[in-house]
């Protein structure tokens, strides 16, 4: 594991490489608890409200509910990795995340109307904020903050580095624009073989909810990573002690 230390310097560094590499080194690792936890809470609700009936399509967007608990989990297995402790259980990250559901939600809620201003009003001051508050569901979980304070501790962390966040947010937006790439190969191949319909129907049932869960997976682990070197760099290694357990 990589980790660009900042304890002793003026100014704070954190390594693109190096969260690069350990978000790869994270998955790896903890993919199989990671998958299964995506597919609890990711892949199989996405596919069953893929399931209901056009006129109940609006009903989809409770789909979104569960993956709540997932990226509580996700976001301390992830932790729990890079500090060197002992790997999380599936069942200890879905009780992470469900402890911490209403919190969650509410985090999501604030950071979710403040980046849509700033992104209707001027575009920049909402992709400011995207890049300011990335580390805010690692902080909530993992220092066990509320919502705001989540942010504000986000807001404080990513001070100084925000040019190296926004770095690790541009690729993390390459590697999603591949896999949506492929997923629109893969769905136009269905396509050709089975029809239209049959297309969309398994695109909407299978093919959608695992892209979902491979893109949120990446995203939460991503995020994870670059709270834990932001907490390295700017505190100090011994300071990840710290750590919500």
């Amino acid at each position: 594991m990589s980790i660009a230390l900042g304890a002793g310097v003026d100014r704070p560094v954190i390594s693109i490489g190096a969260i690069v590499k350990d978000t790869l080194n994270v998955i790896s690792h903890r993919f199989l608890t990671l998958a299964l936890l995506a597919l609890c809470f990711l892949t199989l609700p996405q596919a069953m409200f893929g399931l209901l009936p056009k006129d109940l399509a609006a009903l989809s967007l409770a789909a979104g509910l569960p993956a709540l608990v997932f990226n509580g989990g996700a976001v301390l297995i992830a932790v729990r990795h890079l500090s060197g402790r002992p790997p999380l259980s599936l069942g200890e990250a879905i009780g992470a995340g469900a402890r911490r559901f209403g919190s969650l939600w509410a985090m999501g809620f604030f950071s979710g109307l403040g980046t849509l201003a700033g992104l209707l009003l001027l575009l920049v001051p909402g992709l400011f904020l995207i890049v300011a508050w990335m580390p805010a569901t690692a902080a909530l979980i993992s220092e066990d903050l509320s919502s705001t304070e989540s942010l504000s501790r986000a807001w404080r962390l990513t001070d100084g580095c925000r040019w190296s966040v926004a770095g690790v947010l541009a690729i993390l937006f390459a590697a999603i624009m591949v896999i949506l790439i492929a997923f629109v190969f893969v769905v136009a191949f269905f396509a050709i073989g089975l029809g239209q319909d049959q297309a969309t129907t398994i695109s909407s049932v299978a093919l959608a909810p695992l892209m979902q869960s491979v893109l949120d997976i990446l995203a939460v682990v991503t995020g994870a990573v670059v709270y834990f070197h932001l907490r390295v760099a700017k505190e100090g290694a011994a300071d990840v002690s710290t750590i919500f357990a």
